[in-house]
């Protein structure tokens, strides 16, 4: 007796979800970048309704840089892990792959995924980059008195300066 057990997935729609974060909007020029994405499908019956969510893993996810006059500037090419997420260089993932802006200006960074179907899913943010920084250490006490025995409370504020737009670092 030979018993089979074959399991098909059939899905009337699909829908490519990829998304990624950034850990700031502002940079310096030649900052690293460092940027976190995940990549999957979404299964849809022909009645609308969501049958299932499957990471993509080991997919390649194009990222590209754009200026605002939507000129080519730098593409790279980023690899799904086994839970459907791809990362560029940090310190936590120092050998995955660096990306940085050599030149000041407004840029969009694009990832994108082409499907078996030849569609592009793909998922944009917009950045600054500026050649000047400025950082600060701001340190204030919670009342201008006290008295000789008791205690001081401070409160420390870490701040980056980048052009215009301060990012608070640490508080």
């Amino acid at each position: 007796l030979i018993l089979f057990n074959i399991q098909f997935v059939f899905a009337d729609a699909y829908i490519g979800n990829i998304y990624f974060t950034i850990k700031d909007s502002v940079y310096t020029v030649n900052e690293r970048i460092e940027l976190k994405g995940q990549l999957g499908l979404s299964n849809y019956s022909s009645n609308g309704s969501f049958t299932s969510y499957s990471v993509l893993t080991n997919t390649i996810v194009n990222v590209t840089i754009r200026n605002i006059s939507n000129n080519y500037v730098s593409n790279y090419n980023l690899t799904t892990d086994a839970n459907g997420s791809f990362y560029s260089k940090s310190d936590y993932r120092t050998n995955a792959t660096l990306i940085n802006i050599t030149s000041n200006g407004s840029y969009f960074i694009r990832a994108s995924y082409q499907d078996f179907n030849n569609y592009t899913w793909f998922s944009e943010i917009q950045i600054t980059v500026v050649n000047q920084t400025v950082d600060s250490l701001k340190i204030n006490s919670d009342k201008s008195e006290y008295n000789p025995s008791e205690g001081l409370i401070a409160n420390t504020e870490a701040i980056r300066t980048i052009g215009d737009n301060i990012l608070y670092v640490s508080n």
